[in-house]
């Protein structure tokens, strides 16, 4: 209902992303763009060298200190909820003043400083609520979008052995490797 009127998209996280983070901005990214919008990531800070491989078919960019937010009509925070976790980018947010959506799964969520929200504490990464996202508007992951989600959810999963992996999990890792991620390779990666 909330995404006809979206506009230009700006996706963003928290500070030093991680793979739940940034994965779960790549395959949101690759989920809007399927659905007809102009989208872009931008990240507080670059992440970590191992996640490089996750932005090799995404277009990803960092943000500079001092410069303007891209124009948007929505920012969403993903694998975050409030401006304060974005570090400098946070004053250029405030200074443009865009909608504010979220996409996360941490307890305090629910208290976000978006308008807008999809937030389930009980997901195992935010990579699990954009994998329904998909599920919602009757898409599949393609392979780019498959691998980055899959990478969201062993990183917030510590590679299935945390106490929020449960079969749901399973279900979905199932899936995204029938959508062509490829464990082995993700694991050599990371």
């Amino acid at each position: 209902d909330y995404l006809p009127r979206a506009g230009a998209i700006v996706l963003t996280g928290h500070e030093h992303p991680d793979g739940d983070c940034l994965g779960s901005q790549i395959g949101l990214f690759h989920l809007l763009r399927s659905l007809g919008h102009e989208v872009r990531i931008l990240l507080p800070d670059a992440p970590i060298r191992s996640l490089d491989f996750l932005c090799r078919s995404t277009p990803v960019a960092i943000y500079e200190p001092g410069r303007e937010l891209p124009p948007c009509d929505t920012l969403v925070l993903v694998d975050c909820a409030e401006l304060g976790r974005l570090g400098a980018l946070r004053d250029a947010v405030v200074k443009r003043a865009p909608r504010i959506a979220v996409v996360d799964h941490h307890v305090g969520s629910d208290r976000a400083d978006g308008s807008i929200g999809f937030v389930d504490v009980d997901a195992a990464a935010s990579g699990e609520l954009v994998w329904r996202l998909y599920r919602e508007f009757e898409r599949r992951p393609d392979a780019v979008a498959a691998e980055a989600l899959y990478c969201a959810l062993v990183a917030d999963t510590g590679w299935f052995r945390y106490s929020n992996t449960d079969a749901k999990v399973f279900t979905i890792a199932a899936d995204l490797v029938a959508c062509g991620a490829d464990p082995s390779t993700i694991y050599d990666r990371l």
